[in-house]
This record gives C-alpha cells, sequence and structure tokens, in this order.
C-alpha cells in the first residue's frame, strides 16, 4: 500500500472552529445585552422614567437624579443620582448613587468640588461612588423630609 489510510479530520476540525465561533459570539452578545442592562434607569416597555430635581453647582457642574418604576416580575423602583457636566448626558460613569425606593435624595453643593448627598434611612443602596467626574461625594443618611442639618448619621 502507498497510502496511509488515516481519517479526514479536517471537515470536522472545521465545524468544530465554527461552532467554537458561533458560541464566542452569542456569549459576547450575551456580555453585551446584560451591560446594557446596567441599570441607568430609562422608560422602555416595561419601566417608567421620572425626573427629578437638579441643582447646578460652579465649574458647570449638575447633580440630578431621576426615578424608573419596572412592571416586569412584580413591582421594582430605583432611584438614580448623577453628577455630570451642565448639557451632557448621564452615562454609567456619571451615576453616583444608585437605591431601590421611590423616596427622593436631597443634595447640596458644599464647594465646587464638593457635594453632599441625603439619603432616606432604610434604603436599599446598590450602587454608590465617593468620585464622580472629579466631585467628592459625601452621602448623610438621614430622613428626606427632614432637613440637611437635621440629619442622623454618615454613610
Amino acid at each position: 500500500m502507498l497510502h496511509s489510510e488515516e481519517p479526514c479530520n479536517k471537515p470536522i476540525k472545521i465545524r468544530l472552529r465554527l461552532w467554537l465561533h458561533v458560541i464566542v459570539v452569542l456569549v459576547l452578545g450575551i456580555v453585551f445585552w446584560v451591560a446594557q442592562l446596567e441599570p441607568l434607569g430609562g422608560a422602555n416597555s416595561s419601566c417608567d422614567d421620572f425626573e427629578g430635581a437638579s441643582l447646578q453647582g460652579a465649574a458647570g457642574m449638575v447633580i440630578s437624579f431621576h426615578m424608573t418604576a419596572c412592571t416586569t416580575l412584580g413591582s421594582d423602583i430605583a432611584t438614580y443620582v448623577h453628577i455630570h457636566r451642565a448639557g451632557q448626558p448621564r452615562t454609567l460613569s456619571t451615576l453616583a448613587l444608585r437605591y431601590s425606593s421611590a423616596k427622593e435624595p436631597e443634595f447640596v453643593w458644599i464647594d465646587s468640588n464638593t457635594v453632599r448627598i441625603l439619603v432616606p434611612q432604610d434604603v436599599p443602596i446598590t450602587k454608590q461612588n465617593n468620585l464622580v467626574e472629579g466631585v467628592r461625594v459625601e452621602y448623610v443618611l438621614g430622613s428626606a423630609s427632614s432637613p440637611m442639618s437635621q440629619t442622623s448619621g454618615r454613610i
């Protein structure tokens, strides 16, 4: 015999590579989709978005909040506090605070580089950043119905 009879594995390897590429693309697609679900809040087919107050500080920075109410499995309400340049959109990098409650936050600019946020008591905080867009964020735990000077403690 002049030829050795080895089974040709090339078609199998090509199919395996093709399936591997399909799986990688699907996984990356799912990761990208989930990344888009990183809660920034916003209206969609199952969520309504409600704008809250905003307050402009020095150096063109703005602190603002909004809430979402979603009704997928039950209902979920979340509050988002952002610090961003005036006229710029809110993004994940401008998100200072996110918590699961319809209780409104209060905030005040201490100086051009520092903002204080009064966080209502007994709310589950799901995201908290101490530095956003170069602005230092102080958090104070209190009651949203009480003035900022009558806070009960720091987070």
